[in-house]
C-alpha cells in the first residue's frame, strides 16, 4: 500500500455557543453563535483546558486556557486566556517546551473535575510533539493572581514523564485521575 500522507492544518476560530431563552412566544432555546475575539496567536493542534474558578479563589468566573499548537511553521509554547467574565484573550506563563497534538486536562481541585484533594487552578498538559520528538513529558501550569482575569502570570512545574512518549491521544478525568488513551508514539505508529 503505497501512497503520501498529507497532514493539513486549520487555524483554530473560537465560537462561542449559547442557549438564548426566547421567553413565553417560543418554549424552545434556540442555539446562537458567534465568532469570539481573536487570539494572539495563530495556531493549530493546540490543547484547551477550562478552569472554573479562575485559578486565584477570588470572584474572577474562570476562562478557556489553550496551550502550545502550531504556528504554521513550528511548534509554540504560548498559552493564552479567555475569561468567562469577558474581554479579550490574555497572555499567561508560557509552557517550558512548545509544542503541538498534546492533552490538557484541568485537575482534581480545579472547579472542572470534582475535588481529589488539594489544589485548584491547576491543568496538566501531557505529551506531544515539539517539532523534532514525540514527548513524554507533563507539565503543570497552576493559575496564580486570577489569571483568567487580571492577566496573572501563574507558574509551570515539570510533573513526572509519561511512561511513553504520545501525542494526539485522547483524554479524560475519571475518578480524579487523568486517563490517556492510544495516540500516536512514532511518526509510524499508533496505539
Amino acid at each position: 500500500m503505497g501512497g503520501t500522507l498529507y497532514i493539513y492544518y486549520i487555524y483554530i476560530y473560537i465560537y462561542i455557543y449559547y442557549i438564548q431563552d426566547l421567553g413565553d412566544t417560543a418554549r424552545d432555546a434556540a442555539l446562537q453563535s458567534s465568532e469570539g475575539p481573536p487570539m494572539c496567536f495563530k495556531r493549530s493542534g493546540c490543547a484547551v483546558a477550562v478552569l472554573e474558578n479562575g485559578g486565584g479563589g477570588g470572584v474572577c468566573v474562570g476562562g478557556l486556557y489553550v496551550f502550545g499548537g502550531f504556528s504554521g511553521s513550528q511548534a509554540i509554547p504560548y498559552v493564552e486566556v479567555l475569561s468567562f467574565g469577558g474581554g479579550g484573550w490574555r497572555e499567561v506563563s508560557m509552557m517550558q517546551s512548545a509544542r503541538y497534538s498534546a492533552a490538557a486536562l484541568a485537575l482534581p481541585g480545579s472547579g472542572a473535575i470534582p475535588d481529589a484533594g488539594e489544589g485548584g487552578g491547576r491543568v496538566a498538559v501531557f505529551g506531544g510533539f515539539d517539532g523534532e520528538k514525540i514527548l513524554s513529558s507533563v507539565e503543570i501550569f497552576t493559575a496564580e493572581g486570577d489569571a483568567a482575569c487580571s492577566g496573572g502570570l501563574g507558574r509551570w512545574i515539570h510533573g513526572v514523564d509519561m511512561p511513553k512518549a504520545r501525542m494526539a491521544c485522547a483524554y479524560c478525568a475519571y475518578r480524579g485521575r487523568a486517563v490517556l488513551l492510544g495516540g500516536k508514539i512514532s511518526r509510524k505508529y499508533s496505539i
